[in-house]
Parts: C-alpha cells; sequence; structure tokens
C-alpha cells in the first residue's frame, strides 16, 4: 500500500524533514512554548516511534519502549527521517484494513493511524514553518483545501471527542464553522466534558468564519489567515481552550 493517504503523508514528512534541515535546531517554536526545532523533530520522530508500535504490535507501549531524543551527534533532521522511513515502510507492507491499537477505542486501523500522522505532521510543519528562513506559506506546505477540510473532519469526530475530560466547566456552548471558499459547514456543542460536532447547521453562540485552509489552522489554535468571529467570544475562547 504505497499511493492516496500514505503518498500524501510521505509528501508532507518528507517536507517537514526538509524544515528540520534547514531550520537552527536552538530556534524557539512560538506555537509550543518552551520547544525549539530540535524539540519539535523529537516530538515527531517520537510519534513515528509511538504509531509504528501501535501498527506492528496493536498494543501501546510504554514510554520506556521509545527513544525520546536523538543520540548524541545525530542531527535532528537525520533522527526524523530515520524514523519516519521506519514508520513508513512498515505502514505500506499492511492494509488499510489491518488492526492497529489507537486511543479512542474506535476504527483501531492502519487507516486511522495513516490519517492521524497525515494530521499530525500537516499541524506541526507550521510549527516548522515559523522557525525557518522565508516563514514558508501552508500551501508551499502541501496544506491544501482538500487536506484541510479531511483534517477539520478528523478533529471534529475522532480526535476532539476523544479528548474531553471528566472534570472542569461543564458550561455548554455551541460554535458554527462556515468555510468561506468550500461548502464546509460544522456546528460544534461542547464543555470542558463533552464534544460533539455535526455538519452544517445555525444559531449557534458564536461564528467563525474563513477559508478551509484558515479554519484548519484556528482550531488547531495555529497562526491563521483571515478570521471572521461573531457573536460569543466566551464560545471562541472556551474552544481554543480545549485540549488539543
Amino acid at each position: 500500500m504505497a499511493s492516496g493517504p500514505l503518498t500524501q503523508l510521505r509528501d508532507l514528512a518528507r517536507t517537514a524533514i526538509k524544515m528540520a534541515s534547514i531550520s537552527d535546531p536552538s530556534a524557539a517554536i512560538p506555537t509550543c512554548p518552551g520547544w525549539h526545532a530540535s524539540d519539535l523533530s523529537n516530538h515527531l520522530a517520537m510519534v513515528y516511534q509511538l504509531m509504528a508500535y501501535r501498527v506492528r504490535e496493536n498494543a501501546n507501549p510504554h514510554r520506556g519502549d521509545l527513544v525520546a531524543a536523538a543520540p548524541n551527534g545525530t542531527l535532528p533532521s537525520s533522527w526524523l527521517q530515520l524514523n519516519f522511513e521506519k514508520v513508513y515502510d512498515l505502514l505500506a507492507s499492511r492494509q488499510p484494513s489491518d488492526p492497529a491499537w489507537n486511543w479512542t477505542g474506535k476504527n483501531q486501523t492502519v487507516e486511522w493511524i495513516i490519517r492521524r500522522l497525515t494530521h499530525e505532521v500537516a499541524i506541526h510543519l507550521i510549527d516548522y514553518s515559523l522557525a525557518v528562513p522565508g516563514h514558508p506559506a501552508p500551501s508551499e506546505l502541501g496544506i491544501t483545501p482538500q487536506l484541510a477540510e479531511d483534517g477539520l473532519d478528523e478533529l471534529f469526530t475522532s480526535f476532539l471527542p476523544s479528548r474531553t475530560s471528566s472534570q472542569g466547566d461543564g458550561k455548554a456552548q455551541t460554535i458554527h464553522l462556515r468555510a468561506t471558499d468550500r461548502p464546509v459547514e460544522w456546528t460544534l456543542a461542547f464543555s470542558a466534558t463533552t464534544f460533539s460536532a455535526v455538519k452544517g447547521g445555525e444559531g449557534a453562540d458564536a461564528e467563525i468564519a474563513g477559508s478551509v485552509v484558515d479554519l484548519y489552522l484556528m482550531c488547531w489554535n495555529r497562526p491563521a489567515g483571515k478570521i471572521d468571529a461573531t457573536g460569543s467570544e466566551e464560545a471562541v475562547e472556551a474552544f481554543r481552550a480545549l485540549p488539543r
């Protein structure tokens, strides 16, 4: 299996390796407070290890089973490339429907892993872009409207519903998201302890409108272009505060 979604992941991951190679390892990553470019590379390499284990063993590893940082003398970009090649070769040897553990308890398949990795890399490409010369635009990094549309679906139907807490403010809020360049609309209903999303809808506490790529970035708390928000500022801030 080396086409379609896996090819998209490969292309994004290769761009991340390039970004790591041209970044100053000590450059601060403003969207990841306390991190430098080398920390971001180590994080992505560790995520690759984590997902490879989940595919290979159909189980979740102990943190001690993973190598948290590049060995002494190894460039962050080389460490990133080595770990990506390992997970890519493993994914290419499997079918999308093959079993692979994930924390949601749903759709525990290789297909889920590829999709999660794709958006993990895409969002961290934005982080890299803030620490490399020229600050490449999202389109230069391979973040297309099609990718962003799928990313919103993944965020709202898989990622965020699995990240709610049993504690915190139970006040319910609603937000209507509307893309201005594609027929994409979502209504989100959430609190600290619950999250649900439906396509379409209206009459929410707040509305947020922008291009689908800008909505994707905004929903991951990354710098976005023109975003128009109306209605309840409290609802918008509560959404931004949800754990990601």
